[in-house]
């Protein structure tokens, strides 16, 4: 009964180090993905922008001195670069864009 009991423990706790072990494989695996973000401002004046990339269309921004966030919906490796060209189109003067 003792010797049934010791194998049921052994068998169980082999069974979850061996799933942690297979769920470490597999995120090692996984590419991590982020979304493109970058603070959009300007020096001096003020206006209206849009901003395209990659099919998508901004809702219109109305850029200050101080930073706001524009997130771009398509995720992006964060390990590999990739070219992407961003197209801002309204009636803003001075704009800075930052990482």
């Amino acid at each position: 009964m003792i010797a049934a009991a010791i194998l049921v423990v052994v068998m169980t706790s082999s069974q979850t180090t061996v799933s942690t072990t297979d769920q470490s494989a597999s995120n090692v695996k996984q590419c991590s993905l982020i979304q493109r973000r970058l603070l959009v401002s300007t020096e001096n004046g003020g206006g209206t922008v849009r901003f395209r990339a990659s099919g998508w269309e901004s809702p219109p921004f109305k850029i200050t001195k101080e930073p706001q966030v524009i997130v771009f919906p398509l995720p992006r490796s964060d390990s590999m670069p990739a070219p992407e060209d961003i197209t801002i189109e309204g009636n803003a003067t001075n704009i800075v864009l930052t990482r």
